[in-house]
């Protein structure tokens, strides 16, 4: 894993979006996660799950971009995963862990994919 850039990888599976992060996501990255997000909504329910266990780094753009997820047409719920302990140090002083639904735990179940893409 490269902590230069970022990659995004969705996942559509019974309705929900599963947005897999890996790198570094600063203000180009946040462009990429939204614009994603706003593609794979449309087939989904609405409800995002974001895979953070591979997250290298994240500035004060990419905590934009995780609180606007929320903003975003069709969103009905966002919950982070696999947060670790820098990044919800910085979400929780910034008001948004309670909102994005942060959990640290080490393994998490994803459902099976039926769509998957990496941009």
């Amino acid at each position: 894993m490269t902590c230069d850039g970022v990659t995004i990888g969705l996942t559509l599976a019974d309705g929900t979006v599963l947005v897999h992060l890996a790198g570094t996501l600063d203000r180009e990255a946040r462009a990429l996660l939204l614009r994603a997000a706003r593609r794979v909504v449309r087939g989904s329910t609405g409800h995002l799950i974001v895979d953070c266990a591979d997250l290298c780094s994240c500035d004060e753009a990419g905590l934009d971009a995780l609180a606007s997820l929320h903003r975003l047409p069709g969103i009905e719920s966002v919950r982070l995963r696999h947060v670790d302990p820098a990044l919800r140090r910085r979400l929780d002083a910034a008001g948004l862990a309670g909102r994005l639904g942060c959990r640290a735990e080490a393994q998490g179940s994803a459902p099976a994919a039926s769509r998957r893409s990496t941009l």
